[in-house]
């Protein structure tokens, strides 16, 4: 049973590499290989219509002699040429539908709307090829059309293998009950094997091409990550604190909403140094910036960032001036707790904060925003000064101290 299993498991990969990937990995890129077959389906369905125009003009040129008229064959023959222009149509404009609707519509939806398309396009293109053979003895130009049927989408080579296969199974018994000539039925059987494996090869390389694509997107995710991140403390630096300022300002959504700064500073955070050496400052960095964000509430879109040295700063929206006490005063105790030692912290014997806080309403001008920004976080740093000549291990607000 192992063996069958993973022989089973080998051919799906093979027939079906994306299953190689995760569920939203997947997903992604059936989205992807779907896009670019509805790009590729409106090119076939443009140029089946000019085909079909052609054949019309040709045939109706070729046959319009005084007193003709359309019977048996021919008569159906160019109602199906009408049928497949019209459908054509018809499909074109559900397929511009679809799309404009496409984040309304489920994946299943519009696949099947795609594969619809196809499965009609070949099945009509087939009929129509065999039946130039049956009726006229010649290998009409819809087997051009077969051929680029076959060779236009990127579909899971499954669903392509059952689709043509099921066809050409169908039009090979009608071959051989309407003893057609051999050489015929072959040419056809070589038009569809070469468009089932270039579109089998061409769905490997959307493989590999989105394999590299997603690598290529996650190491610069990594990079951004890395670029906008203190890697002592995990918090955001100086660059990631200036992009995810703007991204907090712009979710608030009227002039009335408040914004809420506040500069955190360690207490004779250099003596911590000295004494403790670069590592012991290291790991307080580490601890004090771990706890400051576990105290925020980063689902609001609340930043918090190692603003330089041993300053950090909070960033919060819609908090009232108590409600922002309450966030300082939340942080200030939840480091007093840690109870980190420090016997040179002026009478205190463990590390101490002091923290500077100032809220603002929204009422800058549209293209002020980096002023505006740049005054809520001075305006800070001021009542963060205040606080450290004031005997430190307090908060302070509009001058006011609390400890």
């Amino acid at each position: 049973m192992g063996f069958f299993n993973n022989l089973v498991f080998s051919l799906r990969t093979y027939f079906s590499g994306a299953l190689v990937f995760n569920k939203e990995t997947r997903n992604k890129f059936r989205e992807e290989i779907l896009s670019l077959t509805v790009s590729r389906t409106k090119l076939i369905l443009i140029v089946v219509f000019l085909i079909q125009i052609s054949n019309l003009i040709t045939d109706i040129s070729t046959q319009n002699t005084p007193g003709y008229i359309w019977q048996g064959y021919e008569l159906t023959y160019f109602i199906g040429i009408y049928l497949l222009i019209f459908v054509a149509i018809i499909f074109s404009i559900i397929i511009k539908i679809s799309e404009h609707y496409k984040h309304k519509l489920k994946y299943l939806t519009r696949n099947i709307i795609i594969k619809s398309t196809w499965i009609f396009l070949l099945g009509g293109t087939l009929f129509f090829c065999f039946s130039d053979i049956a009726y006229k003895n010649v290998l009409s130009n819809f087997t051009l059309i077969i051929l680029i049927t076959g060779v236009m989408p990127i579909f899971n080579p499954v669903e392509l293998f059952s689709i043509v296969g099921s066809y050409s199974m169908i039009c090979l018994t009608w071959a051989f009950i309407c003893k057609m000539d051999s050489s015929f039925i072959q040419q056809i059987i070589v038009l569809v094997i070469i468009a089932l494996f270039t579109s089998n090869s061409q769905y490997k390389n959307s493989i590999n091409i989105f394999k590299e694509r997603e690598a290529l997107r996650e190491a610069n995710q990594k990079l951004y990550y890395l670029s906008e991140t203190d890697q002592l403390t995990g918090l955001l630096n100086r660059r990631g604190l200036n992009t995810n300022i703007y991204n907090l300002i712009q979710n608030v959504k009227t002039e009335e909403d408040i914004i809420s700064v506040i500069m955190v500073d360690i207490d004779f955070f250099k003596k911590y140094n000295d004494k403790f050496l670069h590592s012991g400052g290291d790991r307080c960095l580490n601890i004090i910036g771990e706890s400051i964000k576990n105290c925020i509430n980063t689902k609001d879109y609340d930043i918090a960032a190692r603003y330089g040295g041993e300053e950090f700063i909070v960033i919060a929206k819609g908090l009232n001036s108590e409600k922002t006490l309450k966030l300082a005063i939340k942080i200030k105790d939840t480091i007093a707790k840690l109870q980190i030692p420090f016997d040179l912290n002026d009478g205190f014997p463990f590390v101490t904060i002091s923290e500077g806080t100032y809220i603002s309403k929204l009422d800058y001008e549209k293209d002020d925003l980096e002023r505006f920004i740049k005054n809520i976080i001075d305006e800070a740093d001021k009542q963060l000064y205040n606080a450290k000549e004031n005997g430190r291990n307090c908060i302070s607000y509009q001058n006011v101290l609390y400890r």
